[in-house]
């Protein structure tokens, strides 16, 4: 007989694990032959930029953290007492007065053209509300809409005409079989 299907699927899972661990052992193998390369050229970067400025890495940073220091420190005793001791004028300025000036009158054509507009919409609204009325008041003396105006309506309504019944002839509907 030959291998039974559970041993057949163990040996192909431990076939996968063997060709995945052998994968992992060429990709690790690979990737630190290029991190030594990187390590290389970082190297060889640094000694070309070394060589540029005449000083390594740390004796730039050493050489450059006072002058850094001392130079805000001038800043600081140069413009502090300009911060702290600041009162602008700008209220009582020309170029401030103009400004409100140019402002304000524009603030007002605003206004006028505001209240114009609001004018005209308040109009045009007061006719609409008022368009239905004029139409009730054209149709009030129209005798298709106002019976007192038609004639045949207000003769039938002074004088009715007279309906008689015989009540005999209904009376086999409101008496009961007994």
């Amino acid at each position: 007989m030959g291998t039974s299907p559970a041993q057949r699927a163990q040996q192909a899972a431990k076939g996968a694990v063997e060709q995945a661990l052998a994968s992992q052992v060429e990709l690790t193998n690979k990737l630190e032959n290029r991190a030594s390369g990187y390590e290389a050229k970082a190297k060889q970067t640094q000694q070309e930029i070394d060589a540029l400025f005449g000083l390594t890495g740390k004796e730039f940073v050493a050489s450059a953290t006072p002058r850094f220091y001392q130079t805000i420190g001038n800043i600081t005793r140069e413009y502090r007492p300009k911060l702290e001791n600041f009162e602008p004028g700008i209220i009582k300025s020309p170029s401030y007065s103009a400004l409100t000036g140019a402002l304000k009158e524009s603030g007002q054509e605003f206004g006028k053209a505001v209240k114009g507009v609001s004018e005209e919409g308040a109009a045009r609204l007061y006719q609409t509300l008022a368009a239905p009325i004029a139409g009730f008041r054209n149709i009030e003396q129209d005798s298709a809409f106002n019976l007192q105006y038609d004639p045949r309506s207000m003769g039938l309504a002074t004088r009715p005409p007279t309906i008689r019944s015989d009540v005999d002839s209904f009376k086999n509907l409101y008496t009961y079989n007994v």
